[in-house]
């Protein structure tokens, strides 16, 4: 069993219903506090396991400036996390490298799930703060 297979089978095992989104079971959603969830392709790195929380906030021209230094400090204050800005969304995503002939763990992926929900809650703090340490 590959390391997505296992995976995808430990997100079940923790109460998930995950969904392929593509014939060659790469691609998986799930649904977890009303927030969907993508475990993604690895492109046939074993060792490599990404989960992503897509499309958290919109992104526009008057409002770029500010998300970007926003994703800067998410990056710079929480382990494990990245936020990008992809098709004008910002998608927070948590990586994770496996030795070699390693298998994640059920509690690996229940720790990916919860630091990427404490992620987007930082996110969320920080655009409804922003600026404020500066009155």
């Amino acid at each position: 069993m590959n390391n997505t297979e296992q995976t995808v089978e430990h997100l079940y095992n923790l109460g998930f219903s995950p969904q392929a989104l593509d014939g060659e079971g790469t691609d998986f959603k799930f649904t977890y506090k009303g927030r969907h969830y993508l475990l993604m392709d690895n492109n046939g790195d074993e060792q490599f396991v990404r989960f992503a929380l897509p499309q958290i906030y919109s992104v526009t021209d008057e409002n770029k400036p500010i998300l970007l230094d926003i994703i800067q400090q998410l990056g710079l204050s929480l382990k494990y996390i990245k936020a990008a800005i992809y098709d004008d969304d910002v998608w927070i995503f948590y990586e994770h490298h496996l030795d070699e002939g390693a298998v994640i763990s059920e509690e690996t992926v229940e720790h990916i799930i919860r630091t990427i929900l404490a992620a987007h809650r930082w996110f969320q703090n920080a655009i409804d703060n922003y600026g404020e340490e500066d009155q």
